[in-house]
């Protein structure tokens, strides 16, 4: 990271056998956007892309959040590895995010009719 680099931003997923994933963006001091991902303790891959594509990562980071990933914060790559520097995060270009649809309820009267609370 060069003075002008901004820092990571640190997204991490815990699986279910315990592992974990880690995957992180931040912009260049070029404007150009870097995300970085794998095995939290081995980042495996990294990956540039243009400053005009800057919406197409926080729009992948917003994605990473609803599949589960925690934000952890501001994070230095040292070597494979992420080591967090701050918990506070830099801010998105937030989207307002959609109210979640009433599940239509449904109806199980047909089952026994006319038995008003029947529990089965």
């Amino acid at each position: 990271m060069t003075m002008t680099d901004s820092p990571w931003q640190l997204f991490r997923y815990h699986q279910g056998d315990g592992s974990r994933k880690d995957w992180a963006y931040r912009r260049l001091a070029d404007g150009a956007m870097e995300i970085a991902w794998g095995r939290s303790g081995h980042i495996g891959q990294q990956q540039h892309y243009r400053a005009d594509q800057r919406g197409l990562i926080e729009q992948r980071a917003r994605e990473k959040e609803r599949k589960g990933y925690v934000p952890l914060g501001q994070a230095v790559l040292r070597g494979r590895v992420f080591e967090i520097v701050s918990t506070q995060r830099a801010a998105l270009q937030h989207q307002p995010v959609p109210e979640p649809r009433p599940q239509p309820r449904v109806d199980l009267s047909w089952i026994a009719p006319g038995q008003e609370n029947l529990w089965f």
